[in-house]
């Protein structure tokens, strides 16, 4: 009995050395690694404020602003991303999302010299 009860207690020690670990990672190269990977698929310019990880398995993006591919203006922005991944793709070695939510998301549409705004409002 004591040896489950000192295994548990050592899971559980690992556990949380995990969530630490990751979060430590995230918080120090997840800006970086996400601006760069965002520029490179989109070939435009990305901007992020902040990416943090959430117990148990959420990423969350703050002040997302990608930008037009001529005029250099805001393409995108968004207040906040919430990413919830699959506690599959842990296992998969794949990204797999539950969900995303965009919370004030703004998409600027240009046309021949016109602006037009549209914004998604809850």
């Amino acid at each position: 009995m004591k040896t489950l009860k000192y295994l548990l207690v050592l899971f559980a020690l690992c556990l949380v050395l995990l969530f630490v670990g990751v979060s430590a990672y995230v918080n120090f190269y997840g800006k970086s690694l996400a601006e760069e990977a965002l520029r490179g698929a989109l070939n435009r310019g990305v901007f992020i404020e902040n990416v943090s990880y959430h117990f148990p398995l959420s990423l969350k993006v703050r002040g997302v602003r990608i930008e037009h591919l001529i005029s250099g203006k805001p393409f995108f922005e968004a207040e906040e991303i919430v990413a919830r991944l699959s506690a599959k793709s842990i296992f998969l070695g794949q990204l797999v999302l539950n969900s995303v939510t965009l919370v004030k998301p703004v998409v600027v549409i240009e046309k021949k010299g016109t602006q037009q705004e549209s914004e998604n409002q809850p």
